[in-house]
């Protein structure tokens, strides 16, 4: 069944989320970082150059020539990245369910329920299994 978390409960969640998100936020960017660097480096940049007849890997007294900028471009593409997962444009969809009934649905100007419950939103809410009965 459903039941309303503590507030202590609901910071918890809050902080954990958090951190989920800068993780993420962080480690995306960074394989970015790695794998363009990497493209750029032991390619060329412009893939025309494979129609023309020429090479497309970059020969090797060239891949330290190439590294520097390699790198710059793929820091511009993970800051870029970092700021748009941290600083979303469109705020998420917030979920809202009933405690009595268990329906689920988008949040809307509606806040009452068919059941005669309410709804309210899920982040505020944790499932609790029900207790079996005691037997005598």
């Amino acid at each position: 069944m459903w039941v309303k978390k503590t507030p202590a409960e609901q910071a918890t969640s809050e902080i954990r989320n958090k951190r989920i998100q800068l993780r993420a936020a962080m480690i995306y960017p960074a394989v970015l970082i790695l794998i363009v660097t990497i493209i750029y480096t032991f390619t060329y940049p412009r893939l025309g150059s494979i129609r023309n007849g020429g090479a497309f890997l970059v020969p090797q007294n060239q891949w330290l020539t190439q590294l520097p900028s390699a790198f710059i471009v793929g820091v511009l593409i993970g800051v870029g990245t970092f700021v748009m997962m941290l600083y979303p444009k469109k705020s998420p969809k917030i979920t809202l369910i009933c405690p009595e009934c268990g329906a689920v649905k988008v949040d809307d100007e509606i806040t009452s329920c068919s059941c005669s419950g309410h709804f309210v939103d899920i982040k505020t809410m944790k499932w609790v299994e029900d207790e079996p009965p005691l037997r005598p």
